[in-house]
């Protein structure tokens, strides 16, 4: 059965993703990749209403539109996370989680609100099998094998 939304996934390694897109393929579940953070913001502008969720890599390289909110909010963050951000305050209702080999550099914005978390996921300790259970589950992804 093919979902009514997609899921967007913004990682400009696609040596990392192999192994989950082919999964998601399997499953038949609609997914779209993007390389970069403005084809993301493109992409979200145009698309919004299409997409389930997104899956965004921490570690992102390039200049962007959405890295003044690294200046904005007056943190440290590294590109990923400005989309996070972007997301926030432009689409609040899109959901969004961060999927990275290395999570340990995540830092939390001090504009999140107090007892609020972002969610952040290994893609090395994260199964492919793993990943669609944590898009049915926090972006309410509906699809059904």
């Amino acid at each position: 059965m093919q979902s009514e939304k997609k899921i967007l996934l913004v990682d400009d390694r696609p040596e990392t993703l192999g192994v989950f897109l082919r999964k998601f393929k399997e499953k038949q579940i609609e997914i779209d990749w993007v390389e970069t953070l403005d084809s993301a913001v493109d992409y979200i502008k145009n698309n919004s209403g299409e997409i389930a969720g997104i899956i965004i890599d921490l570690h992102i390289h390039g200049i962007s539109k959405v890295a003044r909110f690294e200046q904005f909010f007056e943190v440290s963050i590294n590109k990923g996370q400005s989309l996070g951000l972007f997301l926030r305050e432009k689409y609040p209702k899109l959901k969004y989680f961060y999927l990275s080999n290395v999570t340990g550099s995540y830092s939390r914005p001090t504009t999140l609100p107090e007892g609020e978390k972002e969610l952040i996921f290994s893609k090395a300790e994260t199964s492919p099998d793993k990943l669609i259970e944590l898009c049915r589950e926090y972006f309410n992804f509906q699809h059904t094998d």
